[in-house]
């Protein structure tokens, strides 16, 4: 299925490839959506969100990630979207910031995981906190009060009407991938990496 043909379905579509350069997941956004003739335009605001007065036009809502050589874009049109991709070979206190940051279930879950599985847990958990906070156009400039993290979603938290819906695809060995919509309906999702 084409992106556009995606998009006009209302899917929430993930791409993702490996690619260390800066400005990479403008990259892949920049390829994504060339075959609709994007031209370009992205800025920030002041939380860091991408913003494109063509996608707003289109009424299409983006999120882009970065992390340890691998770009991640999330697209979806009538929503709100967040991506987040981590690489799972950073040497953090896991079982101290999911303490920090996570609600207490989460935190326990992380917790009593086996060394071996802590950072799956953790980079999981991790990963869909931060596409939600970015669906709820917060990051973390704001506490995630009410945002609670389960294994399979999120739930809390949402604006009134609005579900979540998640999609946490395998993007390789390595790397943790969670992209989140917030809309009216669940979105059907069409995911894959994007090949050059």
């Amino acid at each position: 299925m084409r992106i556009a043909d995606a998009l006009a379905d209302g899917r929430l579509v993930v791409g993702w490839r490996a690619d260390g350069a800066g400005g990479a997941a403008r990259r892949l956004l920049a390829d994504m959506l060339a075959p609709q003739g994007w031209p370009g335009d992205l800025a920030h605001d002041d939380l860091g969100a991408p913003v494109s007065p063509w996608l707003a036009e289109r009424g299409l809502a983006v999120s882009l990630s970065s992390s340890g050589g691998m770009a991640a874009c999330a697209l979806l049109r009538g929503g709100q979207v967040g991506v987040d991709v981590e690489a799972v070979d950073r040497a953090i206190d896991m079982t101290g910031v999911a303490e920090d940051r996570f609600d207490p279930s989460s935190a326990a879950w992380i917790a009593a995981a086996s060394p071996d599985e802590r950072p799956d847990r953790f980079f999981r958990s991790w990963t869909l906190l931060e596409a939600g906070l970015k669906a709820l156009g917060t990051g973390f400039a704001v506490e995630p009060a009410g945002l609670k993290l389960l294994p399979s979603g999120l739930a809390g938290a949402e604006p009134p009407g609005l579900a979540w819906s998640v999609a946490q695809p395998d993007c390789g060995s390595g790397w943790r991938l969670s992209a989140v919509a917030l809309l009216a309906a669940r979105p059907a999702l069409m995911a894959g990496p994007v090949i050059d």
